[in-house]
């Protein structure tokens, strides 16, 4: 596991406004539909919705990141590995969105977001800290 995060580490955000936005919103119109007969005003209604996408645009910016360090990877601020736990990479799609799905040696497969606000820049701190070889980096040089 990866013991502490150093210095060099680079945070990364999903992005509120690209295809994760577009998914946030489908769930705000679902929500007022379901919803709209139960509230006494429309006006309640469309509150009480964007309030919802607003706590969710909120939480996900300061939960969902990336940490990509010398010493490996921290997801979702809780989950960490070192670069010698990952065995596989490969990138899927889930509701549109693309993730990369991480084999482990120790743990739960993980799904890394790659709609991250700076991708680039992501790619370019997983190959700096990756070692030749790993997984992660096989993805991001190919």
């Amino acid at each position: 596991m990866v013991e502490s995060i150093t210095g060099d580490a680079k945070t990364f955000h999903v992005d509120l406004f690209g295809r994760f936005g577009l998914v946030t919103v489908v769930f705000f119109v679902l929500i007022l539909v379901i919803f709209w007969d139960a509230f006494d005003s429309i006006s309640f209604t469309f509150l009480v919705a964007l309030a919802y996408v607003a706590f969710i645009q909120i939480g996900t910016y300061y939960i969902c990141t990336v940490v990509v360090s010398s010493n490996g990877i921290v997801l979702y601020r809780i989950n960490k590995a070192d670069w010698q736990d990952m065995t596989t990479a490969r990138q899927v799609s889930f509701l549109g969105l693309p993730y990369l799905k991480v084999e482990r040696v120790k743990g739960l497969t993980w799904w890394i977001p790659l709609y991250l606000t700076k991708l680039d820049e992501f790619q370019m701190a997983v190959v700096m800290n990756a070692p030749v070889g790993n997984p992660l980096r096989k993805y991001v040089d190919a």
